[in-house]
């Protein structure tokens, strides 16, 4: 994910929720504890947002779906920071990432349920798009060979699903563990 150094200043009516955080954590309600903090002290975090591709000057919240309802209810605009993806491409890594930016929420069994079940369909996906590519890596290192290249870029591709996959497994631990702690409790 790439993020922009670009603050903005957004009118809440600009800004709209990823469905993806309805289906996690349900309606909520107006955290009255989040909106006297930022009634007395601002807005300290910024919201993370995506441009909405449907509707010209919208954006998609990421990161911050309270803040910005306690926002919305103070009338006060939303400081932002923009991340920067294709959204139709990358909608696997929007999604993480939603999951991502709540792992130090509080949250219910229900809502870890939901996390762990998305997270699953992610890896799945992930590992279907893994195997694509070992496939295609497969392929190309044996026209490779066939031809007495060297084929650099087939080591490069390998490097990333690598890469990927590690980071795919530490995010996993982590839901895991935050289901394990709940449960305890």
């Amino acid at each position: 994910m790439n993020v922009e150094n670009q603050s903005l200043q957004l009118n809440t009516k600009n800004l709209k929720p990823h469905h993806t955080n309805l289906e996690l954590y349900g309606e909520e309600n107006a955290d009255y504890k989040l909106i006297e903090s930022i009634r007395e002290d601002g807005q300290l975090e910024p919201l993370i947002v995506i441009i909405d591709k449907e509707v010209s000057g919208d954006y998609i919240i990421i990161s911050g779906h309270r803040r910005w309802k306690a926002l919305k209810y103070l009338g006060k605009e939303a400081n932002c920071r923009l991340v920067c993806f294709e959204y139709d491409e990358n909608e696997l890594e929007i999604k993480q990432a939603i999951i991502e930016s709540n792992k130090y929420r509080k949250k219910n069994n229900t809502q870890i349920s939901n996390e762990v079940a998305l997270l699953r369909s992610i890896y799945a996906e992930k590992e279907k798009k893994l195997q694509e590519v070992a496939l295609k890596q497969n392929a190309d290192m044996k026209n490779a060979v066939q031809q007495g290249e060297n084929n650099k870029e087939v080591d490069r591709t390998r490097d990333q699903v690598a890469d990927g996959l590690e980071s795919v497994t530490v995010l996993f631990y982590q839901v895991f563990s935050q289901l394990s702690r709940n449960q305890s409790h």
